[in-house]
């Protein structure tokens, strides 16, 4: 029984630990102002900042910090990968809130390269 508790107080920390890096990424640096997907921010958290964190743990927080506004999040016409039943996912990325996405997408520096980057 101790053990199990051990663990899952070692599973809180490490959630709050990732949940403080990208809120601490979204608030401080300027990462978000190209538009990036959950992919991309994965390959880049870990080859940048050294920091491992899976995407699915990405997206959870993600939907967190849209939600009171530090970022904001779109959804585009391109689709990557399997999820369920073979149907593909959809793609959205984030971005700071500053940016006008839905006035005009083609101003936002990367949108035109999003169809070929998209891993």
């Amino acid at each position: 029984m101790k053990r199990k508790i051990v663990f899952n107080k070692k599973k809180r920390e490490q959630f709050k630990k990732e949940s403080e890096f990208v809120l601490f990424v979204a608030t401080t640096t300027n990462y978000f102002l190209r538009p990036r997907t959950i992919y991309q921010m994965a390959a880049d958290f870990s080859n940048e900042y050294s920091f491992e964190i899976t995407a699915e743990r990405i997206n959870s927080i993600l939907r967190k910090i849209v939600v009171n506004g530090i970022l904001k999040a779109h959804k585009v016409p391109y689709r990557y990968g399997f999820g369920y039943k073979h149907i593909l996912f959809s793609t959205v990325v984030y971005y700071h809130p500053d940016l006008d996405w839905n006035e005009h997408p083609e101003q936002i520096a990367g949108y035109n390269w999003m169809p070929t980057y998209i891993f």
